[in-house]
């Protein structure tokens, strides 16, 4: 039996919403869009984590469930903050996943963002090419982050990611 691994991050100063994260100017669409980005249902999201964590031994909690969803927010609200390519953390990928896997639910919330399909780029691990732009776009996600967002969790947005966790990035129709 694998041992139990209790996910518990401390949350108690977790920001309500995306909109109370964004640090920067916005405009009437960009406030529009993270909108839309927070009202989205992110509960088959968590079940699906819990879930899939659960099959590898580990026990997520409410708190780092609600901290992946907003992180997840954050890393769809970038491409409309950023106007560049991004990457995601091998901590968050889990989440987009999870949401993927709903395509139902996963098309239409794209579509309600109005920019194509959101598609999932994953990185061949192989390549040292691919690897290698794959870390400046992830070191660039995390500069925007930086610049448009007053929290980040140090859990789903690791700083200094290593190479061998680079794992997708998400590009637009």
């Amino acid at each position: 039996i694998p041992a139990v691994r209790t996910l518990q991050p401390s949350t108690d100063d977790l920001p309500i919403s995306l909109l109370d994260t964004v640090k920067v100017e916005m405009s009437p669409r960009q406030r529009r869009m993270m909108g839309i980005i927070d009202e989205e249902d992110y509960g088959p999201v968590k079940t699906k984590v819990r879930f899939e964590l659960g099959l590898q031994g580990s026990h997520p909690s409410k708190g780092y469930l609600d901290e992946g969803v907003l992180a997840l927010k954050q890393y769809y609200a970038i491409c409309f903050l950023d106007n560049n390519s991004h990457a995601i953390s091998f901590e968050l990928d889990p989440f987009w996943h999870a949401h993927i896997l709903h395509t139902v639910l996963y098309h239409r919330f794209c579509k309600k963002l109005e920019i194509g399909y959101m598609h999932h780029a994953p990185n061949d691990p192989n390549s040292q090419e691919e690897t290698a732009v794959l870390q400046i776009i992830y070191d660039h996600t995390q500069a925007a982050f930086e610049h448009c967002f007053s929290w980040i969790s140090p859990i789903f947005n690791p700083p200094n990611h290593e190479k061998r966790w680079l794992v997708c990035l998400h590009y637009n129709q």
